[in-house]
C-alpha cells in the first residue's frame, strides 16, 4: 500500500521479481537469501536491488525500506 496500490493490487511501475525482492528485503532477508529462497543468483537479486534503489530514490537498504514502508516521502 505504501508504494501507491491497494492491498493485493499490483504495482505496475516495479516488476513482479523486484516486488517479491522488496518484500523480503523489508523482511530482513540479505541478497544470498533472497537468491536461495527464490532460486535465482545472488547477482541478479543484487541487480533487482539496485534497480529498487533507482525507482525509489533510495540511497541504503535502511532507506529503501523506509520508503517501501511509507515512512518517507
Amino acid at each position: 500500500v505504501a508504494l501507491g496500490g491497494e492491498a493485493g493490487e499490483p504495482i505496475e511501475w516495479i516488476s513482479e521479481r523486484e516486488r517479491e525482492t522488496l518484500e523480503l528485503i523489508v523482511r530482513g532477508l540479505s541478497v544470498r537469501e533472497i537468491a536461495e529462497r527464490t532460486g535465482r543468483s545472488a547477482h541478479t537479486v543484487h541487480d533487482h536491488v539496485k534497480s529498487l534503489h533507482r525507482k525509489l530514490l533510495a540511497n541504503s537498504r535502511g532507506e529503501l525500506v523506509a520508503r517501501a514502508l511509507g515512512h518517507l516521502p
